[in-house]
């Protein structure tokens, strides 16, 4: 029980049983007589406090670096980023797929992903001129000897046929997709419609 009588201007004061008012957190009675606001304490509490604040930032702005590279590691990224130290570069095409074009390197005719459906563009466009398809096949499947792709793994050119009549030729590209350190590169086939006739 505290034996201070309690000050007319501080009625919480009366109570003989409350300690420092009700507010421990920013008072103190170390005397058990009389509350004291422990301004410079605080102060000085915060204060150690701001290191301790800032040692946890840090410490989570490592954890978050770490978890980050796992990721990139995971999706296939294996090169350091010279930009980031926190992220991974995904291998470019040149390192990954040496013996390929890129892409972008090809001419933009080079906009079907597949010999059908540049041969059904054929079709599409012959009609719309009021040509007959009737019979119209893709023969071929040979290796490319000349375009973009020659020399390439996997680059073929078709002839488009009807009957001996020759209306077009589709060239195949297996080519590299660099997807600028987004993804890892991947081969794609990226298909054109050469030296229509129609």
């Amino acid at each position: 029980m505290d034996p201070y009588r309690g000050a007319i201007n501080l009625p919480r004061t009366f109570h003989k049983y409350s300690y420092v008012g009700g507010d421990p957190v920013n008072r103190s009675d170390p005397s058990g007589l009389l509350e004291n606001v422990e301004q410079g304490v605080v102060i000085s509490e915060r204060k150690a406090l701001i290191p301790e604040r800032a040692v946890i930032q840090a410490l989570q702005a490592v954890v978050v670096c770490i978890l980050t590279k796992t990721a990139y590691a995971v999706l296939g990224a294996s090169e350091p980023d010279p930009n980031n130290p926190c992220r991974l570069r995904f291998s470019r095409c040149e390192q990954e797929y040496p013996e390929y074009k890129r892409c972008d390197e090809l001419p933009r005719s080079y906009v079907f992903p597949n010999s059908t459906s540049a041969f059904e563009a054929i079709k599409k466009e012959m009609n719309a001129l009021g040509l007959n398809t009737k019979n119209l096949r893709k023969l071929g499947a040979k290796t490319a000897d000349r375009g973009p792709c020659e020399g390439t793994p996997g680059a073929k050119h078709y002839v488009v046929l009807q009957g001996k009549n020759r209306w077009a030729s589709i060239g195949e590209c297996k080519c590299c997709e660099d997807y600028q350190n987004s993804a890892p590169p991947v081969l794609l086939t990226k298909c054109a419609i050469l030296s229509p006739t129609y």
